[in-house]
């Protein structure tokens, strides 16, 4: 068993449309709870598709893809976060907000 799951919703990009194609999204996190008989559902996000009154969840082992985002376009440093501040003329300009 695993030691975290993955909470999914469904979106289909047509409803009306049977062979439209299904869009999976990540709304949450599920886990063995330290009582062994129970589990912990965190959710970040509440399902929007709704059908006959229902919302239905997808849990499912992580899968084997880092959650990282992917670089996009031809920057092959968009995924990258930045650790250190951006000195420019003497200046430095830091990520903090001073409040």
């Amino acid at each position: 068993m695993a030691d975290r799951y993955d909470v999914l919703t469904a979106r289909k990009s047509d409803p009306n449309d049977e062979n439209s194609k299904t869009y999976f999204t990540k709304i949450g996190v599920m886990f063995k709870s330290k009582d062994k008989d129970a589990f912990m559902l965190k959710l970040s996000a509440l399902p929007l598709s709704i059908t006959n009154g229902e919302a239905t969840l997808i849990i499912k082992p992580p899968s084997e893809q880092n959650d990282a985002p992917k670089p996009s376009g031809n920057n092959p440093y968009a995924s990258q976060r930045r650790t250190q501040p951006v000195v420019t003329n003497n200046s430095v300009m830091d990520d903090d907000i001073p409040f």
